[in-house]
């Protein structure tokens, strides 16, 4: 009931009651973990919204550590500690919550990854080539790719496998993706549809000017908006 009510208060824009709701939902003594994560995770978006970076962070960190925490809310939590570390400056440690989130990730392909791939699009893209994040990043998301294979051929047939191994052409990615949306298989068509451009980008050319890395931004960044409004 406080955890609900502090979500009232965060609609009506009072975020001050909203953290008291949320602290009293995180403080009953009959809590159970996945009330106690779901709270903790309103009490810092809430924070973040306020400016209180520090603050969100901590309360992001008690998810992470929180045993039976569900994997959705680990996932969340993981990705929105990337962002209060970029906030307070700390590029390492948030290339490190991605790739966990990633890690995550992986051992279930239904998780919805909305919030995970918009962080990795807006961190790759301000990434500079040839780092050891970007490379990392690239890294796990091929690892990824590699884990769900078998899955992904089953769900996106050709389609998927050429984008994957062609992720450099952009117009192959517009007639691909014009097949995909086709497909049924929702769930894996969320998770690895839109990972295909953020893939691309950090394997695409290292020379940010160069016309064929200006294409795939501008492609990446029309396929991610294009998905979140449809989501």
């Amino acid at each position: 009931a406080c955890n609900n009510r502090g979500i009232c208060h965060d609609r009506l824009g009072d975020n001050e009651a909203a953290i008291a709701d949320y602290t009293r939902a995180i403080e009953l003594e009959d809590a159970a973990p996945p009330q106690i994560a779901n709270a903790l995770l309103n009490r810092g978006v809430t924070q973040g919204q306020l400016g209180n970076a520090a603050a969100a962070l901590a309360d992001y960190t008690r998810i992470v550590e929180l045993k039976e925490a569900p994997p959705e809310h680990m996932v969340l939590a993981l990705v929105n500690r990337a962002t209060a570390h970029s906030v307070l400056g700390d590029a390492r440690s948030e290339t490190e919550d991605l790739l966990a989130a990633l890690e995550l990730s992986a051992r279930d392909p239904t998780l919805q990854m909305h919030n995970l791939i918009h962080a990795l699009a807006k961190t790759c893209w301000r990434l500079p080539a040839a780092t050891e994040e970007r490379r990392r990043l690239k890294g796990k998301i091929d690892a990824l790719f590699g884990t769900m294979q078998e899955t992904a051929k089953l769900a996106l047939g050709t389609a998927f496998l050429t984008i994957a191994q062609r992720h450099g052409d952009a117009r192959l990615w517009c007639e691909s993706w014009d097949y995909l949306v086709a497909l049924e298989n929702a769930p894996i068509q969320e998770n690895l549809g839109p990972l295909v451009a953020v893939r691309a980008h950090l394997g695409g050319a290292g020379d940010a000017l160069h016309p064929l890395a200006v294409e795939e931004r501008v492609f990446a960044q029309e396929f991610l908006s294009g998905f979140k409004e449809a989501g």
